[in-house]
């Protein structure tokens, strides 16, 4: 089964090649963005473990403290679950961002390198190269 020749997804794909002149200064634009990407990842994961920390904490000390002072187990546990379960959960949903970005974050960094040995791979196959 031989792939057909197809002129839109060619042309397609050609608008995103970057020139020959302006190969390295891509190279550095997409560098630049990674390493954007990474350290927005990073502030993400130290952000993510201080609200998870906080959440954690704060629901413990809240639940020692409800405790001590209401005297009937059915108050202490309405008072509990209204108070700790959002936090528990507004943790919980940041934990998940913060795979869900990370993961991103990491197949994007596969997918401009492949890019990039795709992108020299044609400058060295190109007829006029010097390569």
């Amino acid at each position: 089964m031989e792939p057909k020749n197809d002129p839109m997804r060619d042309r397609l794909l050609a608008e995103h090649l970057p020139d020959a002149g302006k190969f390295t200064q891509y190279r550095k634009e997409v560098q630049s963005m990674l390493e954007h990407n990474e350290r927005g990842r990073r502030r993400e994961k130290r952000g993510m473990w201080l609200l998870w920390g906080f959440a954690v904490l704060y629901t413990t000390v809240f639940l020692l403290l409800s405790g001590l002072w209401h005297s009937t187990p059915e108050r202490q546990w309405m008072c509990s679950l209204a108070m700790c379960a959002f936090l528990v959960v507004m943790g919980a949903v940041e934990v998940v961002k913060h795979f869900v970005n990370r993961s991103r974050v990491e197949v994007l960094k596969e997918l401009k390198q492949v890019e990039m040995q795709v992108i020299e791979l044609r400058e060295m196959l190109r007829p006029g190269s010097n390569a």
